[in-house]
């Protein structure tokens, strides 16, 4: 329940989980049943999980944890896996469950391959490419015009989604090796400190983990199925923020962008299919397209701030978190089209032996 100060209406909220500062991140985590959504995705279903909420509200502890950048090229010589957020536990879980899985179905191999990227200034970044980011990052800090650095390019496919051209993805054997990709890769992102958060995410980041299901007796037939953790900026007002600057640029674009993501949920929710969702006004919501509206099971975490002084920015969260928890997704499993096409071949084959027995039994 939310009430405004000042005010004597109040608004009841429902959400599948209500989480306060006293839970841990394994209550968090259990609470969520991420384990079941990851069960899903070596199913071979596509998930999403992010968090959703204005700056400084715990949407990166969340995702990511506590470890942050202290200074520039150091980082916390200090890890407590409690504190360790849903994506380090999310890729424990799938590599222990994927192992379990290739027990108990020996006919199956199973490869994982990981990719990470930032979406800032509306541009799409690799974070694991170390040439763009090192580039990237050398002219935020002189404060040089970026709008002529070249980001990476988005495309539109026949299966109807967004993709991202020329990305670095790592095959990965173990949790180590991906876990180790994914520190790599956040020590790159672009951060900032202002008034509102000492270590402010100036950028959206995806880290995904696609995983191949082979077949091993029908070489042909691999199933393919992604894991998204995504870890959005934070809405901003620049009056608590304090940003000037290259900041209230970066500040101006989060925005921008989560406003897109707001319409794409106001319109999967409102409109009946009466209109056009416009996925393709921000790179955000072209690569979020398969989670909102889609065929991926979808997980949307809502932070809010315990300060008073953000009851609006709070409201505002519930009301797009109550919206998007009414988007109906259509879940289904990424079979090979190989094999759907052999299915449907085969199909036909036992139709005609069916009619053929009867036109021999008829004569």
């Amino acid at each position: 329940m939310a009430t405004t100060s000042g005010f004597s209406r109040r608004k009841t909220y429902n959400f599948d989980q209500v989480f306060n500062p006293d839970h841990s991140q394994d209550d968090v985590y259990d609470g969520l049943g991420i384990n079941n959504l990851i069960n899903k995705v070596v199913e071979g279903y596509h998930a999403t999980i992010f968090a959703y909420g204005q700056t400084g509200s715990g949407k990166t502890f969340t995702m990511e944890g506590n470890e942050r950048e202290l200074d520039e090229g150091r980082t916390s010589e200090v890890h407590d896996s409690l504190e360790d957020g849903i994506t380090q536990r999310g890729i424990l879980e799938l590599f222990e469950q994927i192992q379990q899985t290739q027990k108990v179905e020996k006919g199956k191999h199973i490869s994982v391959f990981c990719s990470f990227l930032q979406i800032y200034n509306e541009k799409v970044f690799d974070l694991l490419n170390p040439s763009s980011v090192g580039g990237l990052t050398a002219l935020r800090k002189t404060q040089t015009n970026m709008s002529d650095t070249s980001g990476l390019r988005i495309r539109w496919t026949k299966k109807d989604q967004f993709v991202v051209e020329n990305l670095y993805v790592f095959e990965c054997q173990t949790h180590e090796e991906a876990l180790k990709l994914f520190k790599f890769g956040s020590q790159n992102k672009i951060l900032a400190s202002h008034n509102l958060n000492e270590f402010s995410s100036r950028s959206h980041s995806i880290f995904t983990l696609t995983i191949e299901t082979q077949d091993i007796k029908l070489n042909h037939n691999v199933t393919i199925s992604r894991l998204q953790l995504v870890d959005l900026a934070g809405s901003e007002k620049q009056s608590l923020t304090g940003t000037t600057g290259q900041q209230a640029k970066e500040s101006i674009d989060i925005n921008k962008s989560l406003l897109v993501l707001r319409k794409v949920i106001t319109s999967l929710t409102e409109n009946n299919g009466r209109d056009i969702v416009p996925y393709r006004e921000s790179k955000l919501t072209q690569l979020l397209k398969q989670s909102l509206g889609g065929n991926s099971y979808t997980l949307m975490i809502a932070c809010l701030s315990p300060c008073d002084k953000f009851i609006e920015e709070n409201l505002s969260t519930l009301n797009y978190a109550a919206k998007a928890s009414m988007i109906s997704n259509l879940p289904t499993k990424n079979v090979d089209p190989q094999m759907v096409q052999l299915n449907e071949i085969k199909k036909k084959v036992r139709d005609v032996e069916v009619e053929l027995r009867q036109a021999n039994d008829h004569i």
